[in-house]
């Protein structure tokens, strides 16, 4: 497990091309799924995860819904489903699933709201994760809600899932033509995370960046947009999969 937090680690600061063959080892020596325990399921769950944030969902679900399997088969291991349910939900989006991914995501949040603080950051994190999902779903006023209560509730202002929420409430926004609005939060954004404390993945950034990108080219400032669109780019070539969205097309907003 160290190993694979090692692995992750370095994933999470952009280095996949260290990560990636130190998580690929670890799976050479890994059980079958019939054998699984614990520390197994925790090198599942953090490559699996890894593989969709790169852009390569397709590859991380298999390893996700096996990992979930192996928490759920000990019972104390409820926080580790809840975190592994969120993370299968993200991957499932990522791949276009969108009835399971909102099932799954739903299922997520409504465990940690049954069990987490309301101003934790894992709270944060699943709920942010949900709002993202309604917002690519079209369902505008219910991530608006969803975002909104992220930035409100969490205990510390300077979380990454603060600056995501600000951003998806500058995608918000920028839908429903309030481009002041937009500008503020996208600014917000990037505020946010020049103040950054706590968990990070660099691709995060990128994702801001091409959000402030598509506020900016709507408010006219097509220099400004490039800019920020080539900056992105030019991190998700480093960072991500040759076949993720983040590279191969040029106007997505994703994260």
């Amino acid at each position: 497990v160290p190993r694979a937090k090692h692995a992750r680690t370095l994933h999470l600061s952009g280095d996949r091309g260290a990560a990636l063959p130190l998580f690929e080892a670890l799976m050479a020596r890994m059980p079958g799924p019939e054998a699984s325990t614990p520390d197994a399921s925790t090198v599942r769950e953090d490559f699996g995860e890894r593989l969709a944030a790169e852009g390569r969902p397709e590859l991380g679900i298999p390893l996700l819904r096996a990992a979930l399997a192996g928490f759920q088969q000990k019972a104390n291991f409820e926080f580790d489903q809840r975190r592994c349910r969120r993370n299968l939900g993200d991957a499932l989006a990522r791949a276009g699933q969108m009835a399971e991914a909102r099932r799954v995501l739903a299922l997520s949040l409504t465990d940690y709201e049954a069990h987490d603080p309301p101003a934790s950051q894992p709270l944060a994190a699943a709920r942010e994760r949900w709002a993202r999902l309604l917002l690519d779903l079209g369902d505008l006023p219910q991530a608006q809600v969803q975002f909104q209560q992220v930035v409100a509730a969490a205990a510390n202002k300077t979380w990454a899932h603060v600056s995501l929420a600000h951003a998806g409430l500058a995608r918000v926004a920028l839908a429903q033509g309030e481009l002041q609005a937009a500008l503020q939060h996208s600014a917000d954004a990037l505020a946010g995370w020049q103040a950054l404390t706590g968990f990070r993945d660099v691709r995060m950034q990128a994702y801001l960046w091409r959000v402030r990108a598509a506020v900016l080219a709507a408010a006219g400032d097509g220099a400004g947009a490039q800019a920020l669109r080539d900056q992105a780019e030019a991190a998700a070539r480093r960072t991500d999969a040759p076949g993720s969205p983040t590279v191969t097309q040029p106007l997505f907003l994703g994260l």
